[in-house]
Order: C-alpha cells, then structure tokens, then sequence
C-alpha cells in the first residue's frame, strides 16, 4: 500500500512522544513492504528521504509562527494562529497537493496542527479514505486548560469558537485509532466520530535488555519529558524536597527557556540534577529506580511509561487519561494522586520506604506490560486496519467530484 501520513512535526524535528511513536509505526511499515510519505510543517518547503525510505514532505507552516522550537508567543499573536488552525484554508490546499504529488491508497492523520481538519476534507475531495489516529485532545481545545475551563469562562467559549467545524469535518474519517480507551471515550462524548470504526491500539515499543541495578544506596528517582506545567514538573521538584527521603531526582527534557532557568533557580539541591534533552534514553532509564509521571491534567497515553517499562523500570503516576490502562499497581508500579507537592511528598515516602521490595519490581515491570512491549503486533493490527480500510474504499487514488 501507498500511505500518507500528516503529522505536525516530524524527524529530525520531533519533540514529544507522538511523534517518536508514529516515526516508528511509519518506519516499521516501511519494513514490511510498503511505501509512506509525511506531510508535516516546517519554517520552510523542503522534501527529504529518510534512511527509512519514508518521503518527508515539509511545507512552510500557513500560520503566524512555526510549532518547533518551542517558544513563547505573545497573545495575539496565539489567538490569530488558533484562529487559522480552526480550520486552514491553506493547509487544505497543501493537503491536496501532497496527495496528487503521492498518490496514496489511504491517508493517515495525526497530529492536525498548522494543517488542522481542513486535511480530512481535502482528502475526501480527492478520493482517498482517511484513518485518523487520536494521540492527544486538540480536536477538542488547542489546549488542555482550555478543555478543562469553566462552562462559562473566556476560554471555553474561545474553545466552541475553534473547534466548532471538528464535529462535522469528523464524519469524513473511514477510521479511528485511538491510543487509549479513556481519549476514544472523550472525543465520543463530544460527539465526534460518529459511527465511525474505532480501534485502541495503544503505542508498543520493544523492552530492551535489562541492565544491572544497584542493590543499595539511595533511590534513585527520574523524570523524562516536556518541562511544562501541566506535567507536574513544579509541584513534583517541591513534593521530592518536602519528602525528606534517601533518594535523588534527575529531571530530564527540555521546555521554554525562561522556564526552564526559573526551574533550575528555585530548585538548586545537590540531589537534583537538570540533564537537558537526551538523545540516549537507555543511560537515563539505567540510572533510576523509579519514574516519575507527575501529569497534572488528562494524559492519553504517556510514551514515557511505555519507555520505562521497556527498560524494566516501574513507574509512580497519577490515575489519569489513559495512564490507569497501562500501570498494573505492585507489579509494574504505582497509581496515587500526586496533582499537589505534599500529595507527592506522602507518595514519595510510602515508595520508597521498602527500597529493596521497590528495586526487585524491576523484575516483574516487562512482564506485567507485555502488550505494550510487542511493537510487531501493533504494526499487525495497523497493517490489518488499513487493508481493511483501502478494500471498502476500492483502494486507488480516484478523485472524487468537487
């Protein structure tokens, strides 16, 4: 088959977890025979072939700044680009001229911003059927304190105004994969995908060898991910200091800037250590015990629990979004409410107060996540999903009229 894929960042400028997890399943259905191409944004129009085989078709972003790097813009500035991403006229047109350029038997949407819903009826308008993949909430609020703002705050009525195409533009979609029951259950109550076929395919990554552990000293704690607010990162640096537990705290990612240095600032201790991005996600799992997922608001399917348990490290999380489908309390972690410092600092004693108990959970992790560690049979059901999809379209590239 000849797949498109529309992805809002992509290699080499992939930022979180969605995008290293469809990189994957692109890379990994290149293996198996067939042909794909991204449509993603860029500060610029460029096409590039990946070592993969993947065609990386890169086009200037159509909105008043790019998505990567991360900065931050002023107001207006914000409130123009979600006006435009509600539903680009622009991205419509990038849409179309990318599938007569591939030529694809199904198009494969996921993260829509900078080319936004307009893709799904470009898509249609050229005879292609689309599966969309659900890996977080933007076709419900370009963000996540908006989605959760009062009924009858500024930002939920900004929210109904740009995101009032995404019900209907939703019925151009042949199908849907979500990552996790609980985000297929948000979009359904907000009435998107209507009579739809859904699928939950949570993301799977191969476990890794499993590497020597220290037996004794302190616990050795770690946090891998965006440093952004709503991932708890503030009240988790507040909660490990009031813990007054033998461990140490390595925070690893990066985030805006400012942001960042204010971080640095006020959480200066010898036990916590800044590591910045790293590209060698193995010798940061090798070197903690225990992973912290502090997220403050609804997380579909957090990558970095899938990472963790791969390189048979357990996890502390909260029980939300999709996180309580994927953490199997005493056997590949822990569930507790950690949405402030002092719930953190009680979770963080209970934890860590058997070590030696906390340390030998290494062993069950991988086993207690097996289908989240079997990245060949994801790629079956996708492989299958999209067969399926492309024989009741007809298959082909048929333009339809209009």
């Amino acid at each position: 088959m000849r797949l498109l894929f529309v992805s809002a960042l992509y290699a080499p400028e992939a930022i979180g977890g969605a995008e290293l997890t469809l990189e994957r399943i692109v890379d990994g259905l290149i293996a198996r025979g067939h042909v794909a191409a991204v449509l993603t944004t860029g500060r610029l129009s460029a096409d590039q072939t990946l070592p993969s085989g993947a065609l990386v078709l890169r086009r200037r972003i159509a909105n008043v700044f790019p998505l990567a790097p991360m900065r931050r813009y002023g107001a207006i500035a914000r409130t123009v680009w979600q006006l435009l991403d509600c539903c680009n006229p622009f991205g419509y047109l990038q849409m179309r001229a990318a599938i007569r350029r591939f030529h694809p038997d199904v198009v494969i949407t996921d993260s829509l911003r900078g080319v936004s819903v307009a893709a799904w009826p470009a898509a249609t308008h050229e005879g292609v059927r689309i599966v969309h993949r659900i890996c977080d909430a933007y076709l419900l609020s370009p963000s996540l304190n908006m989605l959760f703002a009062g009924p009858h705050s500024a930002k939920a009525m900004f929210r109904r105004l740009v995101r009032w195409p995404h019900r209907r533009l939703s019925r151009h979609v042949a199908a849907v994969v979500a990552l996790s029951v609980a985000v297929l259950n948000l979009h359904r109550r907000a009435g998107l995908f209507e009579a739809v076929r859904t699928e939950v395919i949570p993301t799977a990554i191969a476990a890794e060898a499993r590497q020597a552990k220290v037996a004794d000293g302190p616990i050795r704690l770690g946090f891998i991910g965006q440093l952004v607010p709503t991932k708890g990162i503030e009240a988790l640096l507040e909660g490990f200091l009031a813990a007054g537990v033998d461990a140490t705290l390595d925070i690893a990612g990066s985030g805006e800037p400012d942001y960042v240095a204010l971080l640095q600032r006020r959480f200066a201790d010898p036990r916590i250590r800044f590591l910045g991005w790293l590209s060698n996600k193995a010798a940061f799992f090798a070197a903690i015990d225990l992973c912290l997922v502090p997220s403050r608001i609804f997380d579909t399917l957090p990558t970095v629990i899938i990472e963790a348990f791969a390189h048979h490290v357990p996890v502390l999380a909260s029980p939300i979004g999709g996180i309580p489908e994927m953490v199997e309390p005493g056997r590949n972690g822990f569930l507790a409410d950690l949405d402030s410092a002092s719930a953190i600092a009680t979770s963080l004693r209970e934890v860590t107060a058997d070590a030696a108990a906390l340390r030998r959970m290494a062993a069950s992790t991988a086993a207690a996540s097996a289908r989240l560690l079997d990245p060949e049979g994801q790629l079956d059901r996708w492989e299958a999903l999209l067969r399926d999809v492309v024989q009741v379209g007809g298959g082909g590239h048929a333009r339809l009229a209009g």
